[in-house]
């Protein structure tokens, strides 16, 4: 007797097995989605404390910047006053001391570079964070070769115009200068009226003028993505 294929039954047991398969793969993506809105947090938290400390350095090395640019702005008005025998050694020695300072925007970029690096930019659902990150990182390259400039012109030229009139002492780990105290009124005006060490002078300055104009965007380029970040945490 020729069997009978029991059609209805298998209809509805391949039916279980497609919506089994259907199902587990709902859960898979309800589980990847699921995984990537806890990445995506947990990048944007990382982001939101990162920039947070990033304005807090800005200030701090701007600070430290503007000092600088003050000090040689000021040994520069020295020089040009004709009444440069009035200025005390210690008010030039001072300006000077605070020229070697070593200020360095130095923000976390940890949060960024994981970011950036992981080919996962996807992540980010906001694509316009994703830009302004991507011109963050160029933006901090550009700013800290600004200030490496005017770091290497101090030691590359005023350090040693400096070091052949000058008693230094531990300056580069000190940023303190001792100056004669027999020859202080002598080596002040001396110094002040010397031509190469007024355009030494100036060139710092110009250099530090520059790592201010790049200090501007920056700052500009912070609060916009702390703004974006603390929106997207916010929904």
């Amino acid at each position: 007797m020729k069997q009978s294929i029991p059609w209805n039954r298998l209809v509805a047991e391949g039916a279980v097995i497609v919506a089994s398969i259907l199902l587990a793969f709902a859960i898979d993506a309800w589980w990847d989605e699921r995984a990537d809105d806890i990445q995506e947090r947990a990048l944007l938290t990382g982001l939101v404390e990162d920039f947070h400390a990033a304005s807090e350095d800005l200030n701090r090395a701007r600070t430290l910047h503007e000092a600088k640019s003050v000090a040689a702005a000021q040994l520069l008005s020295w020089a040009e006053s004709e009444g440069s025998g009035d200025i005390r050694a210690e008010q030039v020695e001072r300006a000077i001391s605070t020229m070697f300072a070593h200020p360095t925007f130095d923000p976390p970029m940890g949060t960024v570079r994981t970011i950036l690096g992981s080919g996962r930019l996807d992540l980010l659902g906001n694509p316009e964070l994703v830009r302004e990150l991507t011109r963050w990182s160029a933006l901090f390259e550009d700013l800290r070769e600004d200030e490496e400039n005017a770091k290497r012109h101090l030691y590359q030229s005023l350090f040693p115009f400096l070091s052949q009139r000058l008693n230094l002492k531990d300056l580069d780990k000190t940023s303190y200068m001792q100056w004669p105290g027999d020859k202080a009124l002598t080596d002040a005006n001396r110094l002040l009226s010397s031509v190469e060490f007024q355009s030494i002078v100036f060139m710092a300055w110009s250099l530090e003028k520059n790592v201010a104009e790049g200090l501007v965007p920056a700052e500009a380029a912070i609060d916009r993505i702390t703004r974006l970040v603390e929106e997207d945490l916010a929904r």
